[in-house]
């Protein structure tokens, strides 16, 4: 039987529930089960001869995808088991997006919300008088700091592939598009990401960007 036609290791979608087609081989009878890591079968099915087999899954979580066949006689195929880690929003979920290209990148809003400031470009100083004195050159930028709590393995390396490879990290603009669906032109302010391993699998990240309205 053929391998599932999604990414073997993780698979994101913005949707509650996500699927996986497995392809059968002809001549024989395909079995495919999705187990979670309780073992237990979320889904199964079977097919005569070639033809997909669709699972489902509703909830996030890591999988395997096992497979087989028997013959008219029968007799069994190896079975196959295939790692699988679904990422799945519910449309009512907060969430922020970075878009760069064909490139899309979905993940969970920052709880608690973004540290927001209005940063101005002045100097101050003071005259031999003593008075204080403010040069403004009259550019005004908007920056935000966001911090994303208990991402998996998968969104980690999403996003670090987004940040390091997309945009190249402080070079090049992207879209942004923050929790309450607000478009923005963004920015990385700093030239590391870096990654805080809270648990096995979870990490915390922050992150500084630069927002202009498109």
């Amino acid at each position: 039987m053929a391998v599932p036609n999604t990414p073997i290791g993780r698979v994101s979608t913005h949707l509650l529930t996500a699927t996986v087609t497995v392809a059968g081989d002809s001549g024989v009878t395909n079995y495919a089960r999705l187990i979670n890591t309780n073992g237990s079968v979320v889904d199964e099915g079977s097919r005569i001869d070639d033809g997909d087999i669709v699972l489902t899954a509703t909830k996030t979580g890591r999988y395997a995808v096992t497979i087989w066949s028997e013959n008219a006689d029968g007799k069994s195929k190896p079975t196959v088991a295939l790692p699988l880690e679904f990422i799945l929003y519910s449309s009512d979920d907060p969430f922020i997006k970075f878009e760069s290209g064909s490139t899309t990148l979905i993940l969970p809003a920052p709880v608690p919300g973004p540290t927001e400031r209005k940063v101005l470009h002045q100097a101050s100083m003071l005259t031999a008088a003593g008075a204080r004195v403010a040069y403004d050159k009259g550019v005004k930028r908007y920056e935000v700091e966001i911090e994303l709590q208990s991402l998996s393995k998968s969104q980690r390396d999403d996003l670090e592939a987004f940040y390091h490879y997309t945009v190249n990290g402080v070079a090049n603009e992207f879209d942004f598009y923050d929790s309450d669906g607000t478009h923005w032109k963004a920015r990385f302010l700093e030239p590391t990401l870096e990654f805080t391993r809270v648990a096995v699998g979870v990490y915390d990240v922050r992150m500084l960007l630069e927002l202009r309205t498109p």
